[in-house]
């Protein structure tokens, strides 16, 4: 049998290795879950898309935010 620390620890390492490695997948990944499945599956649930007025408002903004919090996100100069 399995130990029991190891069957209920979170996929964590995998998550974190497309975090740092491959950022942009990560973000597309993330992106293709919340928003194309998600509100998917919410416009099937309510028979609405209202969603989609916030979503190109938030998720810009959401990426951008993923892109500044990455280890390897730095200053350039050269942008005003």
């Amino acid at each position: 049998p399995a130990d029991a620390s190891s069957m209920f620890a979170p996929p964590s390492s995998v998550a974190c290795d497309v975090y740092a490695s491959h950022p942009r997948l990560c973000v597309n990944l993330i992106y293709f879950v919340v928003v194309d499945v998600g509100f998917y599956l919410i416009y099937l649930l309510q028979g609405s898309t209202w969603l989609i007025d916030p979503h190109w408002q938030l998720i810009p903004v959401c990426i951008s935010l993923f892109f500044f919090s990455h280890p390897d996100a730095g200053w350039d100069e050269g942008v005003p």
